[in-house]
């Protein structure tokens, strides 16, 4: 993992494509979160982030780089469109109620971490050890689909979705290959 930070942090000193889908954008680099943040936002979520975002969010920025639009932040870093924090993006879609399914809510332990605009999110299962990357997309519900059918499998592990993406690797155009 240490080696995937490092690199991390030399593609962010280059400047090259700081965010896949809007790589002009100079980056403002947010400040790494402190311990504190990391242990106020745990608490307030109910489950510990996967080591790797937690290294990233304390090593090397609190969001605001990555795939899509970047990585969301805790407190005081990046937001997606709506100004939803990560921990704001969870607790509010856990509360959500969907009114042509009052009874589904948004899984637990499902993180959503990087915005893809249109309500796409790609999220972490942080319930597993390897944390899963699961591409949320609201807009394929239709009459055959439900919520929970919106969720779809991205990548088996965090690392390697980000090592695909230091790589240069376009997230977006690997997933979505028709």
């Amino acid at each position: 993992m240490n080696d995937l930070i490092q690199r991390l942090r030399t593609r962010l000193q280059t400047g090259h494509h700081i965010t896949d889908m809007n790589p002009t954008t100079r980056f403002d680099r947010y400040p790494p979160a402190t311990r504190d943040a990391i242990d106020t936002a745990e608490k307030a979520l109910g489950f510990s982030f996967p080591p790797l975002l937690r290294q990233i969010y304390t090593e090397i920025s609190n969001g605001g780089f990555g795939p899509g639009y970047g990585l969301l932040g805790l407190e005081g870093g990046a937001r997606d469109d709506l100004g939803s924090s990560v921990i704001d993006g969870y607790l509010l879609s856990r509360q959500h109620h969907y009114a042509d399914q009052p009874t589904w809510i948004w899984p637990e332990y499902v993180l959503p971490v990087c915005h893809w605009g249109c309500g796409i999110y790609s999220c972490l299962d942080c319930a597993q050890i390897e944390a899963p990357v699961l591409l949320f997309d609201p807009n394929d519900l239709d009459e055959h689909h439900r919520w929970s059918d919106v969720f779809y499998p991205q990548m088996a592990s965090f690392e390697r979705w980000m090592t695909l993406w230091v790589n240069g690797v376009d997230l977006w155009r690997l997933f979505h290959q028709y």
